[in-house]
């Protein structure tokens, strides 16, 4: 039976969804185990810069910021992923499927470069689709299928729609990672064709919820947590966003790789703050409770202060912490 919810939240649509999935969702036991899914799902999303979860469980910021600018880069590079997600590459293993190269790759693979063109040139196409899934994908035993088929990109009354198709999606674990993702590529599409973000809509085949201890354990906890007051990121500066982007990711490879990082004070305020982010999440990799504080102090009564607060704890309760 097909479902529709729409939320002007990623919690709202995580609050009203998940309890479908934990207690009516039909257990399939698919290849990495046993899972409760629902079926023929979309999720709407009406306020798309509330793509962050407010939650202790799933506000997952670092690890959807790092994610992204993996994506950005457009390279499979399985370092620059497990340094956010350690572990990932016992899921993915051969990295055939990364989504970076797909959309922001060359030549053919220049997806998003040459939608943008594509929505310049005629605004109302329903051309502007960027396909990730490939019939090859799913022939002979890869392990890295994609989950996500398409992204398409609507531009209405001045305003940028997006609709995700997915055949696959783990709830707790894949859908705010990847709400995050599309719709920050969605609001660089926006500005880059000077127009407003609109509505995001998420089409999921196979919604589900894994039913090993600690994916259960996550989900009765975040439940637990009761309703989360929605807050929408910071708008993206109007303006070209490519340039931003370059100083970002030149930024967030050199934290990653230890070098020294350029000078980002340039930048409008929204990107110096998303550099801040990783600088503190650098720290706290580093187990360095100073420069986390001092980042901390940096973003005081921002959206993204928040998500320190559980690093930073578990940062000075470290012993050996700086």
């Amino acid at each position: 039976m097909a479902q529709f919810w729409t939320e002007s939240s990623l919690d709202d649509l995580l609050a009203t969804a998940l309890p479908s999935v934990f207690d009516t969702g039909e257990v399939v036991v698919a290849r990495r185990g046993s899972t409760r899914e629902v079926r023929s799902v979309m999720l709407e999303l009406t306020a798309p810069r509330a793509r962050v979860s407010r939650s202790a469980t799933r506000g997952r910021l670092f690890s959807a910021l790092g994610e992204l600018s993996w994506y950005l880069t457009g390279s499979a590079d399985p370092a620059h992923i497990e340094y956010y997600i350690p572990g990932y590459s016992k899921l993915v293993k051969d990295f055939s499927g990364a989504y970076g190269p797909r959309l922001f790759g060359d030549a053919m693979d220049a997806q998003i470069e040459t939608l943008i063109a594509a929505l310049r040139e005629n605004p109302t196409t329903r051309q502007a689709v960027a396909p990730i899934l490939k019939v090859e994908d799913l022939r002979g035993s890869q392990s890295d299928v994609p989950c996500t088929c398409t992204l398409q990109f609507l531009a209405r009354d001045n305003e940028l729609h997006t609709v995700v198709f997915m055949r696959s999606n783990d709830i707790m674990k894949g859908l705010p990672h990847d709400v995050f993702a599309f719709t920050m590529i969605a609001e660089i599409i926006a500005r880059s064709l000077d127009c407003s973000l609109g509505t995001y809509t998420h089409m999921v085949g196979s919604l589900h919820l894994y039913e090993v201890d600690t994916d259960l354990e996550e989900a009765r906890a975040y439940l637990g947590e009761g309703l989360m007051a929605g807050r929408e990121m910071p708008a993206m500066p109007p303006g070209d966003p490519w340039p931003s982007i370059r100083t970002f990711l030149a930024a967030e490879a050199a934290l990653r790789q230890g070098r020294p990082v350029p000078d980002v004070s340039h930048l409008d305020k929204y990107w110096q703050e998303l550099v801040t982010v990783l600088v503190g999440f650098a720290a706290w990799r580093k187990r360095d409770a100073a420069a986390m504080r001092d980042a901390r102090a940096r973003l005081a009564g921002t959206f993204y202060e928040v998500y320190f607060t559980d690093k930073q704890i578990e940062l000075e309760r470290t012993p050996g912490a700086q």
